[in-house]
């Protein structure tokens, strides 16, 4: 007298649904699979640009044991400072003749890189004021623009791939607290991004400047 369905599908005891569980299983897997695939994406780029560092360090040991360049990766970025004592004059823009060798070697080990060349100037928090320059702002991005124009001599590196900042002191390496501190504050850095072959929209390139500084003349 007891039915089947009664026996097997008593009430008080239920079940999730097969279909709930599939669902919510299928959805944690794929966003799981996802997240672990873009991981590994940003592992390659960061392996390539430490790989790309260490050549371009085995090609400057030289001034690197001057101390005149240093050359650290920034995850997916290679970064050569350009430091002052080396390169410039205090409260100057041109590039000392003796460092310009530097620059075209690194100007030749750009050509085997891809991606943006970013070139930054920077200063320490020593405000300056004279007939040339009115701020620490315009030294620092004609000091950029004098590396740029000097890696540029290089014809084989395209122009498109080239963006000139300035910043001032307002991206110091270490505190302005020293002597020692301000002089690793004061340089130009070559970044490069690496597999990258997009320019930046946010800054201008150094044919965009010079095209809006014609328009303006």
């Amino acid at each position: 007298g007891t039915s089947v369905i009664a026996r097997e599908f008593s009430p008080g005891k239920p079940q999730p649904t097969l279909i709930r569980d599939v669902r919510q299983f299928t959805l944690d897997s794929n966003k799981n699979t996802l997240e672990f695939d873009e991981k590994d994406e940003d592992d390659v780029a960061d392996e390539q640009a430490k790989l790309e560092a260490e050549r371009i360090r085995q090609a400057l040991q030289e001034e690197i044991a001057q101390g005149a360049v240093e050359v650290v990766t920034e995850n997916d970025r290679v970064v050569i400072h350009i430091l002052e004592n080396a390169s410039f004059q205090s409260g100057d823009d041109t590039v000392r003749y003796a460092f310009r060798p530097t620059l075209k070697k690194i100007a030749r080990l750009l050509e085997t890189s891809n991606g943006e060349i970013n070139v930054a100037g920077h200063t320490d928090n020593i405000p300056i004021s004279t007939s040339r320059f009115r701020s620490n702002w315009e030294l620092s991005t004609s000091r950029a623009i004098s590396v740029a124009h000097l890696l540029l001599d290089n014809r084989r590196l395209a122009r498109e791939r080239f963006v000139v900042t300035g910043h001032a002191d307002t991206k110091p390496r270490a505190p302005n607290d020293s002597g020692a501190n301000r002089a690793v504050n004061r340089r130009v850095d070559i970044r490069i991004v690496v597999g990258e072959d997009q320019i930046s929209d946010t800054v201008m390139s150094t044919n965009d400047a010079a095209a809006q500084q014609g328009d303006t003349q």
